[in-house]
């Protein structure tokens, strides 16, 4: 910790950061900052009002002040680990619903195929193949008049 660039710890991006963190998300620590601008805040404020000669402040008042202090803190850091909590939630299911849709292939031309009907008495439907994509399984994206559906590419047959 003695060799660790202020910046860094700030910015969250030291060396043990990466383990030691729940939440992932690449943000300013708000936390941090204000904890520490709270120590250097403090002895500064404390100077201030004891050079105030004309203003009487008794216990009740430090009191007050040192707990609207302390809320404003838990409040703040709060909002920031709430914050950096749900920025990591989104990115996380962002990755995760873009690793199962997998890549989409998308046609110039639709390509004309046919909808596999199983039953001897009725021909196959004619439709159109847009687009192909692979999750789990091989999709199509075929039209048939004006509805577009997904369908599994085992029931499509394209000649």
């Amino acid at each position: 910790m003695a060799d660790m660039n202020p910046v860094s710890f700030l910015l969250n991006q030291g060396s043990d950061a990466k383990e030691n963190q729940v939440v992932e998300a690449p943000a300013f620590s708000l936390t941090k900052v204000l904890s520490s601008g709270a120590v250097i805040l403090t002895p500064i404020a404390a100077a201030v009002v004891s050079s105030l000669d004309s203003v009487d402040f008794s216990a009740s008042n430090y009191v007050a002040l040192a707990v609207g202090l302390l809320g404003f803190l838990a409040i703040t850091a709060a909002a920031d680990v709430l914050a950096r909590a749900v920025a990591t939630s989104a990115e996380k299911n962002a990755q995760a619903a873009a690793a199962a849709i997998g890549q989409m292939v998308m046609f110039n031309m639709p390509l004309p195929a046919h909808r596999r009907v199983f039953n001897p008495a009725r021909d196959d439907v004619a439709i159109e193949v847009l687009a192909s994509v692979q999750a789990g399984e091989p999709y199509f994206l075929t039209r048939e008049g004006g509805s577009i559906t997904w369908e599994p590419a085992s029931g499509i047959r394209i000649p």
